[in-house]
């Protein structure tokens, strides 16, 4: 006959309710805080409340509260309001808004640079160097005239939030796949000129080299898929450590068996 045990203690309960919480949780940042209170509740639980000390009962259920912790932190940092110029706030509105979050926005701004040319003749890219940049028309005189030219043929004006090096760029992407990752550096040309053709008269652009959107690597190294990497090796290793304390107590329990002892 299955016996009725009496209810846990409070400690218990509190846990429990938070865990009961993060199944109501629609906001994801809510439910990492609510995981993390209550793997601290239970791993207080396992460590107080029983008969003895759960080790791995503690030790789990604080890499699981490390875990929702960190992974709070990566949340709230990217919730937190940034401030924007008031040139970065239109070219997020106008083209990166419906794509990017303000966060990863900001990171994109971090890896790029602002120039400015304002003199008669100024080349932003020459065709036939070297590809290595891409870049928008961030800021325009309204009597700024800047030119695509190509074997000293005009062939557009360019004007505010213009893209230069797009189709270069796609060029870069197909061959760096052909090359399976590998660098191409140097392999694709300008296939055109921007040069500037009036005087004092300044255009802006916000200038990306192309590694940065082609390697990770720019990216923070303590990234949250790499967090996520060290996570589960921890989790392995805690495995194993349970399992060579398990059958060392075994050991020592097979010791002081009657049958040992009366051998």
């Amino acid at each position: 006959m299955a016996v009725i045990l009496p209810a846990n203690d409070a400690i218990y309960q509190i846990a429990q309710c938070f865990l009961l919480l993060s199944y109501v949780q629609v906001n994801i940042l809510f439910l990492r805080v609510v995981l993390c209170f209550g793997s601290l509740f239970f791993a207080i639980w396992c460590g107080v409340s029983l008969p003895g000390i759960s080790v791995d009962g503690v030790v789990y259920n604080v890499i699981f509260g490390f875990i929702n912790f960190v992974q709070a932190i990566f949340l709230a940092r990217e919730m937190l309001p940034i401030k924007f110029t008031p040139e970065q706030q239109q070219m997020y509105k106008t083209l990166f808004g419906s794509f990017l979050t303000p966060y990863q926005f900001k990171l994109l701004l971090n890896h790029g640079r602002r120039r400015k040319i304002r003199k008669l003749n100024s080349v932003l890219s020459q065709e036939g160097n070297p590809f290595s940049m891409i870049a928008l028309v961030v800021e325009k005189d309204p009597t700024a005239v800047f030119i695509v030219e190509k074997d000293g043929v005009k062939l557009n004006e360019l004007s505010l939030y213009n893209w230069i090096g797009m189709p270069e760029y796609t060029e870069y992407l197909e061959a760096k796949k052909l090359a399976e990752g590998k660098s191409v550096d140097g392999d694709i040309l300008n296939r055109v000129t921007h040069k500037l053709m009036t005087d004092d008269a300044p255009v802006a652009f916000w200038v990306w080299e192309v590694e940065v959107f082609s390697r990770q690597t720019n990216w923070p190294v303590f990234s949250p898929s790499r967090f996520s990497k060290v996570c589960v090796c921890l989790s392995l290793t805690m495995l194993s450590l349970m399992g060579v304390l398990d059958s060392k107590r075994s050991c020592v329990k097979d010791s002081f068996s009657p049958t040992n002892m009366v051998s």
